[in-house]
């Protein structure tokens, strides 16, 4: 009986512990050294990408556009994104990230991207009415 009791009252510190949240980006703009060095996720959409060739291979750079706000994520990809796409990118937020010989500064250094095609408004459907007999 105890364990069953225990079960719901620990529920919500068990999911606060395995969810990895996404950082909105005002609150990064507000106080990005809160964040240096920090494991984070940004989500919103493609607004730009962009190659950049170093001597250690392809780098992209993406600038993500969320609620008004704009973060630079940095990863080595050869891929490319389109505008638009909607985009979660996952990795630590560093004071300066470097690319070859270019540097942007209060940028993620991403370690995964997921990307997909974004929502289209549901279409309401008509339903007709059968013929009266």
């Amino acid at each position: 009986m105890k364990k069953i009791l225990l079960f719901p009252l620990l529920m919500p510190f068990a999911a606060g512990a395995f969810a990895e949240g996404i950082t909105p980006s005002a609150k990064i703009a507000a106080s990005p050294a809160e964040y240096y060095g920090k494991p984070l996720c940004l989500k919103g959409a493609v607004e730009s990408a962009r190659k950049i060739s170093a001597p250690d291979g392809q780098y992209l750079l993406i600038a993500i556009k969320e609620a008004g706000h704009s973060s630079y994520a940095l990863m080595k990809s050869s891929e490319t994104y389109a505008a638009g796409l909607s985009i979660t990118a996952c990795g630590t937020f560093l004071r300066e990230v470097k690319a070859g010989a270019e540097t942007f500064q209060n940028a993620l250094s991403a370690t995964s991207a997921s990307v997909r095609p974004p929502r289209k408004p549901a279409k309401i459907l008509k339903l007709r009415r059968p013929p009266a007999r």
